[in-house]
């Protein structure tokens, strides 16, 4: 049993890496400018992508490596986000298993969990504050991931839902069965009561979300995971201190030792 949490998806990605990758009829990858993580990212993207008739191969002079680049790295910010949430909340941090920069069929990213359970069952928790504060952790590692892109980007936006629909024009993908935004609809929906509506709720958490990456030491983890991922495309949990060593090092403050943030939480 598991779970990830994707990374964004898109047919234009997928055709910023296939231009930037293979030139000479789309048969050959020549540049050896590109690291080796750089070549997997294309190779796995190529591989992976159903849309291939619609690109054009045969036009060398359209290779932008820097805006493949760029995507690269928002990919690694995203997914980075994600993983210094669940450092924050202490939420399921031990089931994490790999976040990873490397795309497949579906995402650029992902972070991959084992025993999902909270996700899972969070309806069927019977305790409205054991509930309320699980699915409030949720809800800030679903965020931090284009939260901490609207970071990198120095967007103008005010909340995180405004960076969505000006600047992201977020549409019915970003709601696919497993995205960040379908699975953040659904928590905030169990969570709603009548005098406590779901959208209430998602603008609250988002607020949050963007209040806990202004912490110094949050960034800095953010950024360090970030780099680790472009370097090395992936981090995985096959050696089960890998994890927790990283998460000492980083020194990234918990929920439960700061006074607001532990009322926030967990309503104390």
């Amino acid at each position: 049993m598991g779970r990830s949490t994707a990374g964004f998806s898109s047919a234009g990605f997928y055709m910023a890496l296939i231009t930037v990758s293979y030139i000479n009829g789309g048969k050959e990858m020549i540049n050896d400018k590109f690291t080796d993580v750089e070549q997997r990212v294309m190779e796995n993207w190529h591989n992976g992508s159903e849309i291939k008739d619609d690109v054009n191969y045969d036009d060398p002079s359209s290779i932008n490596i820097k805006f493949f680049r760029g995507l690269m790295k928002e990919t690694a910010y995203h997914e980075a986000g994600h993983l210094v949430a669940r450092m924050f909340t202490g939420l399921e941090f031990s089931h994490v298993q790999l976040v990873s920069i490397i795309p497949d069929k579906v995402t650029n990213g992902q972070m991959r969990c084992e025993r999902p359970f909270t996700e899972l069952y969070l309806e069927q928790v019977p305790m409205a504050q054991m509930q309320r504060s699980q699915g409030y952790s949720l809800l800030l590692e679903l965020f931090a991931g284009y939260g901490s892109v609207m970071v990198i980007e120095q967007s103008e936006c005010e909340t995180l839902w405004e960076y969505f629909y000006e600047e992201l024009y977020i549409d019915e993908e970003y709601y696919e069965d497993g995205s960040d935004l379908c699975r953040a609809d659904r928590i905030a929906g169990i969570l709603s009561r009548p005098h406590f509506s779901k959208d209430r709720i998602l603008g609250m958490t988002a607020g949050w979300t963007l209040e806990m990456l202004k912490m110094p030491a949050v960034w800095n983890a953010v950024e360090t995971i970030a780099e680790i991922l472009i370097s090395k495309g992936e981090i995985t949990n096959e050696n089960i201190e890998i994890f927790s060593d990283l998460r000492r090092t980083l020194n990234v403050p918990m929920v439960m030792k700061m006074p607001k943030w532990s009322r926030r939480i967990y309503g104390k």
